[in-house]
């Protein structure tokens, strides 16, 4: 709710000072990283299903592992572009928005978007925002487990 109620403040500003006229391509994206000793107990912290083949006998063998699924929701909007997957030290799978770290990580990234050309409408891209930040966060709780959300914080 916080993250929504700044981005309505930065889109009132700029349909105040910039006015767009149109959107092209509007998403909220959210990225998860483990790292250290929290990569060793994934198989506690996040389904089987998206644990997958890292946590297997083949792990000490395995350097780089990349899952990719692409959602569509029937009789919603947009769709969720999912993935996750164990990266290497100082490897990143989108610059532009994963920083790379000098250890081996785990990746959990979740980008919800709409590309379709419509008129700038604050009340519309909130509405979407809204959408969207549900449907990431049901991936999420779905894709994690009671160990994780202990683990860092979460409500359970």
């Amino acid at each position: 709710s916080d993250f929504l109620q700044r981005l309505e403040r930065i889109l009132v500003a700029l349909n105040e000072h910039i006015k767009p006229q149109i959107v092209e391509r509007f998403g909220l994206r959210y990225v998860d990283r483990l790292d250290g000793k929290d990569i060793e107990n994934l198989s506690t912290l996040v389904r089987s299903e998206v644990a997958g083949i890292i946590v297997s006998e083949f792990r000490d063998q395995i350097h780089q592992n990349i899952n990719e699924s692409l959602f569509k929701l029937p009789g919603k909007k947009g769709q969720i572009l999912a993935r996750w997957g164990l990266l290497p030290a100082n490897t990143t799978i989108d610059p532009s928005a994963i920083e790379p770290i000098n250890e081996p990580s785990w990746v959990l990234d979740l980008d919800m978007s709409l590309v379709e050309r419509r008129e700038f409408s604050v009340e519309d891209l909130m509405s979407d925002a809204q959408e969207f930040a549900e449907r990431i966060y049901t991936f999420f709780r779905w894709a994690v487990t009671p160990d994780f959300l202990r683990r860092f914080g979460g409500e359970i």
